[in-house]
């Protein structure tokens, strides 16, 4: 009944900055903003980052700059056209400076992801498929970058990129596996863990960044108010858990956390004003 909000490439790229230019306009015209997750994958042809760890491994590497060079072909192309942009995904540093140079020029936001906070391309030396993913985990310096990013506002919003796989999909050499991580159910837990206790972001910014900031872009208003429909997630902040197969209510468990203790957790969850989950797992009969 509401119909598309926005539009996406899905994370496939588009053929040519023609096509994408002409994608935008057409965004634009029809009031949509577009949703890219910036890779050119003329340059992304690698299975993990093009850096040290990927050299030692002996496993083929994607640059940087593909991610960086579709980013900034995208950026300039918001400005051009007037479309709103959102760049999902950012891993890079230079990524993440090229939204802030452009926040002021176009529509533009952007978001992260939990894995790309918190982990680090190190990974992938275990050679184990569980750690590949599309943008793949960048150096520590990138994750810094990214990290500074985030606090001072200029990446708007910390988005999942949920990707369940079955084992069989995982459970092979990193160059086979299929990309992606599951991130629902770790999201909070790891970056209260790893960022806010550590003191290297506040637990309002990671709030506004999880929850406000994407309800306001999505449009279902991102607050707490009387007579607003109760969109919220509880949270015990002073629980610990170790994730594992047996912890998660997904059906997969691929998760780059298995094994780690972390703080805080997500006891329930209430969409519209119902209750949709609890300590128990979902209420519904389907899961993710």
């Amino acid at each position: 009944e509401a119909g598309a909000f926005c539009v996406s490439d899905d994370g496939l790229g588009t053929a040519s900055a023609g096509v994408l230019r002409n994608a935008m306009l057409y965004a634009r015209s029809a009031g949509l903003p577009v949703i890219l997750h910036c890779e050119d994958h003329t340059l992304a042809t690698g299975v993990v980052h093009d850096g040290v760890a990927a050299s030692l491994a002996g496993l083929p590497g994607s640059p940087a700059s593909a991610e960086d060079a579709a980013t900034a072909t995208a950026l300039i192309l918001a400005a051009e056209t007037g479309a709103k942009v959102h760049i999902t995904h950012v891993s890079t540093a230079l990524s993440a400076a090229l939204v802030g140079f452009f926040e002021d020029r176009a529509d533009v936001t952007a978001d992260t992801t939990p894995h790309h906070l918190t982990l680090t391309e190190d990974l992938v030396a275990t050679l184990d498929g569980l750690y590949r993913v599309n943008p793949p985990l960048r150096p520590d310096a990138d994750r810094l970058g990214v990290e500074r990013a985030l606090r001072e506002g200029v990446l708007d919003i910390v988005a999942t990129d949920h990707a369940p796989h079955s084992a069989e999909e995982k459970e092979l050499p990193i160059e086979e596996s299929a990309p992606g991580f599951l991130g629902h159910e770790t999201a909070f837990a790891a970056l209260y863990t790893e960022l806010v206790l550590d003191g290297r972001l506040s637990l309002a910014r990671l709030v506004e960044a999880m929850s406000c900031a994407p309800g306001r872009w999505v449009g279902t208003g991102g607050s707490l108010a009387v007579g607003v429909p109760a969109d919220l997630a509880l949270v015990d902040l002073s629980e610990e858990w170790t994730v594992g197969k047996g912890t998660l209510v997904s059906r997969s468990s691929n998760s780059p956390y298995l094994g780690r203790t972390l703080a805080g957790r997500v006891v329930g969850t209430i969409v519209g004003g119902e209750p949709v989950h609890d300590r128990t797992g979902a209420r519904f009969g389907l899961r993710a």
